[in-house]
């Protein structure tokens, strides 16, 4: 089963590995306690509860470019 559609992602989300990256993260911090920002999450996988914050654009994230990172 799909959950989502990479045209359903947000525009700055170039790929699935980066929607993967993103609700990785963001499952952790549910597993520690925060609350989802998405309504009628009780019987969903934290994973997919990130999944479905990120395609309904309720996240707020930055990516970093590592190369970027280094030269300063």
């Amino acid at each position: 089963m799909t959950l989502f559609f990479e045209d359903e992602l947000p525009e700055d989300v170039h790929s699935r590995y980066e929607a993967v990256v993103i609700a990785s993260r963001r499952a952790r911090e549910l597993q520690m306690g925060v609350r989802p920002l998405v309504e009628g999450t009780d019987d969903q996988k934290l994973t997919t509860i990130a999944l479905r914050e990120l395609v309904e654009r309720k996240l707020a994230y930055e990516f970093r470019d590592p190369l970027e990172e280094a030269k300063k």
